[in-house]
C-alpha cells in the first residue's frame, strides 16, 4: 500500500477496518504546516478495494479547538455493533498539563455509515493524574 495525502500532510498511524469486500481506512492526517493548518490533527478516510486505487472521503473526525480534548486525534479502532459503528480514538492535547488534567484521554465517535461520525461528548476514559508521566523526557 501506499498513498500519501496533497500537500505537505503525511498520512500517520492508519486504522483499518473491513466490510462488504472493501478497506475503510482510517488515518491520522498530520497537516505539518502549523502556520497555515493551526494545531492538531484529523482522522481522515480513504477507501479501496484492491489497496493499490483509494479514493479519499475527506475528514472523518475533526480535530477539536485548543481548549477541548482531542486537539489532536490519535490512534484508535472502529468496531460495529448493533447496526452502528464505534471509533475509540485517543483525544491528545499537550496543553493539558495542569493539576486534574491529562495530556492523553480515550473518547467515542459514532456512526451508522462510517463516513458521518458523531463525537460522544459523555465517553470519557482517562488515566488517574499519577499515572501519567508529565516531566519532560
Amino acid at each position: 500500500m501506499f498513498y500519501r495525502p496533497e500537500g505537505k500532510a503525511v498520512l500517520a498511524d492508519v486504522v483499518p477496518y473491513f466490510e462488504d469486500g472493501e478497506f475503510k481506512l482510517f488515518y491520522l492526517k498530520d497537516y505539518r504546516d502549523k502556520a497555515d493548518k493551526g494545531e492538531g490533527c484529523p482522522w481522515y478516510l480513504i477507501t479501496a478495494k484492491d489497496m493499490v486505487n483509494f479514493i479519499e472521503h475527506g475528514p472523518a473526525i475533526l480535530r477539536g479547538r485548543p481548549d477541548e480534548q482531542d486537539l489532536y486525534i490519535f490512534t484508535g479502532c472502529c468496531v460495529k455493533f448493533g447496526g452502528e459503528y464505534y471509533i475509540f480514538y485517543t483525544g491528545y492535547n499537550p496543553h493539558f498539563t495542569g493539576p486534574g488534567e491529562t495530556t492523553q484521554k480515550v473518547l467515542l465517535a459514532q456512526s451508522k455509515d462510517l463516513v458521518h461520525w458523531e463525537k460522544q461528548k459523555g465517553f470519557v476514559f482517562g488515566l488517574s493524574d499519577f499515572l501519567e508521566n508529565k516531566k519532560a523526557v
